[in-house]
C-alpha cells in the first residue's frame, strides 16, 4: 500500500528508502496536506487491469468523501478485475500533469493510462490553450505507446452548476470541441464529460452531482466510475 496525496512522492519513497513497514514512520506525510490510500495491490483469480488516472483534483477525488478514498477506488466495484491507481493531484495543470506523468508510465507501468484532456487549472478555455492540451495529450499517448502502456484520453468537464456556468457559451464551445476533437481521434475515450453534464449552452455539472462548481460528490464519482468501467469495456473489446 502507498499513502500520501503525491502518488509519485509515495512510490520514489517506497523504492529509495527502503523498509516502510519496519520504519512506519517514513510514511509521514510531508507536504502537509490530507493523507489517503492511493495503491492498493490485489491479488485475483483472473489477471487484473491496472488502470492510471493522471488529472487534477478532480482524478484525485476531491468533494468525495475523504476528498479520494471513495472516489475512483469504485471502478474495481464495477465489475471486472480493475485496480485503479491514482496520480491525480490537486491544483496541477496539464503541463505540470504530462512532466508527472512521464517519470511515472516508466516505473508504474499499467496496462492503461487515463489522461484528463482538460483542467480549469489552466484557465478559462481558449483556442491557444486547447490546442496547447491538445498536443499535451498527443504527447501523452506517444508517451504511453513508448511504454507499453494502451493510452486513453478522458473528456473535461463543464463548470458551473444548473443555472450558475461559469463558463461563457464561446469558452464552453472551445471545451465541448476539444472533447469532440478527442471523441473522433481513434484513441479510446473515457467520456468523463458526459457522464456528468447536465449539458446546455454553455453547460454545467449535472444536479445532484458535485459539492461545487467544478469536483464531483460520491454520487458522482460513482456515476463516472459506472461510465468508466463502461468506456473502457467497450474501447478494449
Amino acid at each position: 500500500v502507498v499513502t500520501g496525496q503525491w502518488a509519485a512522492n509515495g512510490i520514489w519513497r517506497s523504492r529509495e528508502n527502503a523498509d516502510r513497514v519496519g520504519t512506519p514512520a517514513g510514511w509521514a506525510n510531508g507536504e502537509g496536506s490530507t493523507v489517503f490510500v492511493t495503491i492498493i495491490e490485489t491479488i485475483t483469480v483472473d489477471k487484473g487491469i491496472t488502470v492510471m488516472g493522471f488529472g487534477d483534483s478532480t482524478f484525485q477525488g476531491f468533494g468525495s468523501t475523504g476528498n479520494g478514498p471513495a472516489s475512483w477506488g469504485l471502478v474495481g466495484e464495477r465489475g471486472g478485475a480493475y485496480s485503479w491507481v491514482n496520480a491525480g493531484i490537486n491544483g496541477q495543470s496539464t503541463a505540470t500533469i504530462l512532466a508527472r506523468a512521464i517519470n511515472q508510465l516508466s516505473a508504474v507501468k499499467p496496462s492503461v493510462a487515463v489522461w484528463l484532456l482538460y483542467t480549469p487549472n489552466d484557465g478559462a478555455p481558449t483556442q491557444a490553450l486547447a490546442d496547447a492540451a491538445w498536443g499535451r495529450a498527443l504527447q501523452f499517448v506517444q508517451a504511453c505507446e513508448d511504454q507499453g502502456v494502451v493510452p486513453m484520453l478522458a473528456t473535461g468537464l463543464p463548470r458551473g452548476t444548473p443555472g450558475s456556468p461559469a463558463y461563457t457559451a464561446g469558452q464552453d464551445a472551445i471545451r465541448v470541441a476539444l472533447n469532440n476533437r478527442a471523441r473522433t481521434s481513434g484513441i479510446a475515450v473515457f467520456d468523463f464529460d458526459a457522464a456528468l453534464s447536465a449539458g446546455g449552452t454553455p453547460a454545467t455539472l449535472a444536479a445532484g452531482l458535485s459539492v461545487d462548481d467544478r469536483h464531483p460528490n460520491d454520487a458522482g464519482y460513482a456515476v463516472a466510475a459506472a461510465r468508466f468501467v463502461t468506456d473502457l469495456a467497450s474501447a478494449f473489446a
